[in-house]
């Protein structure tokens, strides 16, 4: 009915995603705000963030305005990567172009910046920055943690009935 209902683990989103006929894509994001503290060459900040899953903004169809998405093996724990807002971008490295590559910490930890989101792009929350959920890692390690709204992009040719029935 198009309300969100964040039901789902990180080995869910695996298996339907490998399993289901009915999706071009499925991805999935933690759809509640994790405030973190980020260092960049500024003083440090608390900022907004999500975890994603690797393929999250391909399922949405949505493309960076500068840099990369994730990538299937940012998805494996050990990847240290991130993707920032336009709005941050903006407010902690002045829109530089060199902001990719670039390392920042979020709660002690490195990150290579690898993406900026366009102006503008907001999905159910205001994020600044979003970071690849990782099998194994925070929020993913279990199926008995329900914490990921999953979504999916229609294959074409297949109807909202056709996908409920096979989920």
């Amino acid at each position: 009915d198009g309300r969100p209902n964040p039901v789902g683990s990180a080995p869910d989103w695996a298996d339907y995603r490998e399993r289901n006929q009915s999706f071009a894509d499925l991805g999935a994001l933690t759809p509640f705000l994790l405030p973190v503290t980020v260092v960049t060459d500024r003083e440090p900040l608390r900022a907004n963030h999500v975890y994603t899953t690797w393929n999250f903004f391909r399922t949405l169809g949505v493309e960076p305005a500068l840099g990369r998405q994730f990538v299937e093996a940012e998805g494996e724990l050990g990847s240290a990567v991130a993707m920032i807002s336009h709005e941050f971008w903006q407010g902690q490295f002045g829109g530089t172009a060199d902001v990719i590559g670039r390392s920042i910490r979020i709660d002690g930890t490195g990150h290579t910046v690898v993406g900026v989101m366009p102006q503008g792009f907001h999905f159910l929350m205001g994020v600044d920055v979003w970071r690849p959920m990782q099998r194994g890692g925070p929020f993913a390690g279990a199926r008995r943690f329900h914490n990921w709204l999953m979504i999916g992009r229609l294959a074409d040719g297949v109807s909202w009935p056709q996908a409920q029935a096979d989920v």
